[in-house]
């Protein structure tokens, strides 16, 4: 399995219900932020790409980069959050957090 994140712009801000419920069917999912979800998927990024920008306008913009293991990642969640994302990564419990 790898980890997907991914966000996007909506130009207008709007509500997109059929998005959300999309990046929710997925295997596993985590919605951290707003506009930014973590997917775990055994999808491309371009499969995931595919799936979801029928949701999306020609004006809205998204971008989807996979997380690897080994690659660095810094940032300052819930270790609920941490705990997901090490998880699925298969990473050592590391906890980046104060």
């Amino acid at each position: 399995m790898k980890v997907l994140l991914v966000t996007y712009q909506l130009v207008p801000v709007r509500p997109v219900v059929s998005l959300i419920t999309e990046l929710q069917n997925s295997p596993h999912w985590w919605h951290f932020f707003d506009y930014t979800w973590l997917i775990g998927t055994n999808e491309t990024a371009d499969e995931l790409y595919g799936r979801v920008s029928r949701h999306l306008t020609a004006a809205d913009r998204e971008l989807i980069v996979e997380l690897r293991r080994g690659v660095e990642y810094q940032g300052w969640l819930t270790k609920e959050a941490w705990d997901w994302i090490n998880e699925r990564l298969a990473l050592p419990n590391y906890y980046p957090y104060r």
